[in-house]
């Protein structure tokens, strides 16, 4: 130990060995910090376990539920057929057709042109179920499951009716719900489109 003086007598200090102290003091700190981290750890580690696990079943409940309701919404925004009653299209027939040499499925439609206007092109869409009532491959892998579409150029006149194939190549689908018009085109460039008035 060694005692140093200051300038006043009164106030000593007694100050041991910096070295011995420093080492020390950084063992202990060195100690304590490892015990510390290591408690921290392990708990942490139970904890975080226990809340992976209820997290996870969570998010995959979470994730389910989110899934349906889109599905549903996707459903609900693809049959929107506000407006189909005023159509100057109707389709009068939709059904499958299996190819020739295949078990791929085509769909087929019969429309008529109900307007006072010649009509220079068609946008379909339909929607298709398999045997079991789910959502069928209807040859659209950017529409809503269960959902196709197609479009026609060709001319038709007022009160005309015409028919088309598209291939879809459908492996699952069993019958079409629902064919309908989603926007026209009339020859002299004015447009009906579904949902506008």
């Amino acid at each position: 130990m060694i005692l140093y003086k200051t300038k006043r007598p009164y106030l000593t200090l007694f100050i041991i060995n910096k070295t011995l102290l420093k080492n020390t003091l950084m063992k202990f700190l060195t100690l304590f910090g490892i015990i510390l981290f290591a408690a921290c750890v392990e708990k942490g580690h139970t904890t975080y376990t226990t809340q992976s696990r209820l997290s996870h079943a969570d998010s995959i409940k979470v994730r389910s539920e989110v899934d349906s309701t889109v599905k549903a919404m996707e459903k609900q925004t693809m049959f929107d057929t506000s407006g189909l009653s005023q159509a100057p299209v109707k389709v009068l027939s939709a059904k499958l057709t299996e190819r020739e040499y295949s078990t791929y499925k085509d769909i087929y439609l019969i429309y008529k042109n109900v307007s006072s206007k010649k009509i220079a092109g068609i946008k379909f869409r339909w929607f298709g179920e398999t045997v079991f009532g789910d959502p069928a491959d209807m040859g659209s892998s950017t529409l809503a499951e269960g959902f196709g579409g197609g479009f026609t150029d060709e001319p038709l006149n007022p009160g005309e009716s015409d028919s088309g194939k598209w291939d879809i190549l459908s492996r699952n689908g069993k019958k079409v719900v629902l064919a309908w018009p989603t926007e026209i085109i009339y020859e002299d460039g004015s447009k009906w489109k579904i949902g506008e008035r």
